[in-house]
């Protein structure tokens, strides 16, 4: 609690963008594919490409524009974004056609998805240093609440207001909430060292107390490929079911609302994975629990892929919110341990340009595959046996970096604790 007290305000700020970002999110934009596709005549592919492009273009802008994290205030990158979103929104509560779909689906992405997940993980990280698991975990709670239950209002929204409508209210609760939060939150950046402690006399660690990669240091970095990659299953994996739960829900024979009506369990391990792993973050590092977080992946592939019933649907979607939720945690985490909080915003936009292009190459890919006949179990079998693969290169290479890591801070420090007893 005191913890939660002295550093309320950087939280809340935190949790608000992220809360917000759901607006650009594969798994909201997900519930509008049946309005759009017919509204627009667009088949599973056609749709799944003008997504993909969308998205591709949004990691392209991020990733020249992600070390604006780096080189402004956080309240000021902050605000444009959450402007550019309104703005992004009642554009697409008036496209009238498949160009000015895509123009309006690249707007979503790059400042709901991107800036508005990029900028608060890239703040807290830089900001929080001993306890960074558990303040990422709770400004992760954002997005995944987020995920958890703009869905279900969207349901609500397409039987009452319409999906224009629902956009148009969103801008508006955009400026009007989210907006004088963040100001006011942000207002002034938090420095490590200068606040109470945040558990019985801990101190922050200093950032140059450990490696500070830059850029083109970590694009050298053949472990940097993997690590993105293991980060990287989880949502294009969710993202396949989410964004073709239409697809799934037919093939399976069960009732068009039994995905949506699933989210809430999607919310609650998104939820539980995420503040388990700000925990455990902290006390056995990120890196460790890089190949067990994938296991959830594996598990929801294969559940959806054997599974039949209508409960299958509710296990499949539990154990797809535990992904979402531990890659959420670990992911700003991983990055902050291994190369450095100096260059994080240039590098975190580094890795979420290749988070967004994977988000968009799922829907694309998948969308191809059902359009070529290809059947829900046998793609989500294929991912689960990559989710196994990843799972096993991830424990060697990371769990003996981690364990030669320990063995040489153990040598190098062991005579100064000896000197000072």
């Amino acid at each position: 609690m005191l913890y939660l007290l002295q550093n309320a305000r950087w939280l809340c700020g935190g949790f608000t963008l992220m809360f917000v970002a759901g607006l650009g999110l594969t798994t909201i934009l997900a519930q509008f594919s049946q309005e759009w596709r017919a509204a627009f005549d667009l088949g599973f592919g056609e749709f799944g490409m003008i997504y993909m492009g969308a998205t591709l273009l949004s990691a392209l802008t991020l990733s020249r524009f992600g070390k604006l994290a780096d080189q402004y205030p956080a309240r000021i990158t902050a605000a444009v974004s959450l402007l550019a979103l309104a703005v992004a929104a009642c554009v697409t509560a008036f496209v009238r056609g498949p160009v000015s779909l895509f123009f309006a689906l690249y707007l979503l992405r790059f400042f709901g998805q991107g800036m508005l997940t990029h900028l608060p993980t890239t703040a807290t990280s830089k900001w929080f240093s001993n306890n960074r698991g558990k303040a990422l975990s709770i400004v992760n709670l954002g997005i995944l609440l987020s995920e958890a239950l703009v869905p279900l209002l969207v349901f609500l929204s397409l039987a009452q207001l319409g999906w224009r409508q629902f956009w148009l209210v969103s801008a508006a609760c955009v400026v009007v909430i989210a907006l004088p939060i963040t100001l006011y939150c942000y207002r002034q950046e938090r420095t490590p060292n200068t606040h109470a402690p945040l558990s019985d006399g801990e101190e922050e660690q200093t950032s140059h107390t450990q490696t500070q990669a830059t850029k083109a240091q970590v694009l050298r970095e053949p472990a940097f490929y993997l690590l993105s990659l293991s980060l990287l299953m989880a949502p294009f994996a969710i993202a396949f079911v989410l964004f073709h739960q239409s697809a799934v829900m037919l093939e399976k024979g069960w009732d068009p609302v039994t995905i949506p009506q699933a989210m809430p369990l999607f919310g609650a391990g998104s939820v539980a994975a995420a503040m388990l792993c700000g925990v455990l973050t902290d006390r056995f590092t990120a890196r460790r629990l890089l190949a067990p977080a994938l296991l959830p992946v594996a598990a929801a592939m294969f559940v959806l892929g054997i599974g039949e019933s209508q409960l299958s649907a509710a296990v499949t979607m539990f154990l797809a919110g535990l992904a979402i939720g531990t890659e959420t945690a670990l992911a700003p985490a991983a990055l902050s341990e291994t190369y450095g909080t100096r260059h994080l915003g240039d590098i975190r936009g580094l890795f979420f340009s290749a988070y967004v292009v994977v988000s968009a190459l799922s829907p694309g890919v998948t969308g191809l595959l059902i359009d070529w006949q290809a059947p829900v179990s046998q793609i989500s079998y294929v991912l689960c046996a990559l989710s196994v693969a990843l799972t096993i290169a991830v424990a060697l290479v990371f769990n003996r970096k981690a364990a030669r890591k320990h063995v040489d801070g153990a040598g190098s420090h062991s005579p100064s604790k000896a000197r000072n007893s």
